[in-house]
């Protein structure tokens, strides 16, 4: 397999208010650099290529799926905030008493 890149950058000449040498200039694009580069490719980094080929699917789909799990999960935290996910004496069991919080206040 045989990869092949080529580049070109261009500038913008134009006329320019103020400069005389470039007064009566015509608006043109003027090539400054090319390049052509051809490789041949092995089997591993074609395989390789297509695999980053295919990355936006991937990213894509697990974007999704972690979307969905964020959703599920906020789902659940507001559920046990508001005490719908678990009856009362399940809570109880596994957190018999409130810890009061220390309310003193420490002056320096």
């Amino acid at each position: 397999m045989e990869l092949s890149a080529n580049m070109q950058l261009n500038m913008l000449l134009q006329p320019i208010q103020g400069l005389s040498l470039y007064r009566n200039m015509p608006k043109i694009y003027m090539p400054i650099f090319y390049f052509s580069q051809t490789v041949e490719l092995n089997d591993d980094l074609a395989i390789k290529l297509r695999v980053i080929q295919g990355l936006p699917d991937y990213l894509r789909y697990s974007s999704f799926f972690l979307i969905v799990i964020g959703i599920f999960l906020t789902i659940w935290a507001a559920c046990l905030m508001l005490n719908f996910c678990l009856p009362s004496d399940i809570i109880k069991k596994y957190f018999p008493e409130e810890i009061p919080l220390n309310e003193k206040i420490v002056k320096m």
